[in-house]
């Protein structure tokens, strides 16, 4: 009875769903870079390794100027070997992407961000097909119960 057809329905949906919202987020996010994102080459102020369980990433302190021409200090992280580039007076910069009036909003590009909006198409397409077979087994069980009454 635990893992009857109906049960694993609703666990594989409810699954799904989780990995729809945190896609969907995430996505959301790449989207709004994608759409309103400007580039800029930031001055890096300060480095710094963080290790974790895992791995270890040095985190960039950076700052540029917004559109405004206001000055941002924010940070990223990035993997240990990335060599920043040398401005003509020899400081070091990076290139940056940001979101023009968001403070917070800056990433250094990378690759591998477009793979979530990938998981995010997936889900969507796999939560329609759950869906859809769990309304069209509903129909089914609401006529069965017509026909018996």
């Amino acid at each position: 009875m635990f893992w009857s057809k109906e049960t694993l329905q609703l666990r594989l949906m409810l699954i799904v769903g989780i990995l729809f919202i945190v896609s969907a987020f995430t996505s959301c996010q790449e989207i709004r870079y994608t759409a309103f994102g400007r580039t800029a080459d930031a001055a890096i102020v300060k480095t710094q390794t963080v290790r974790n369980r895992r791995s270890s990433n040095l985190l960039l302190t950076y700052s540029f100027a917004d559109l405004d021409g206001v000055k941002r200090t924010e940070e990223d992280d990035v993997a240990l070997d990335f060599q920043p580039d040398q401005d003509d007076d020899g400081n070091s910069i990076v290139s940056i992407q940001f979101i023009p009036g968001s403070p917070g909003a800056s990433r250094i590009p990378g690759g591998g961000r477009w793979i979530i909006i990938g998981i995010f198409i997936v889900m969507l397409a796999a939560l329609t097909v759950i869906a859809v077979r769990f309304w069209l087994d509903f129909q089914k069980h609401q006529r069965r119960m017509a026909r018996s009454s």
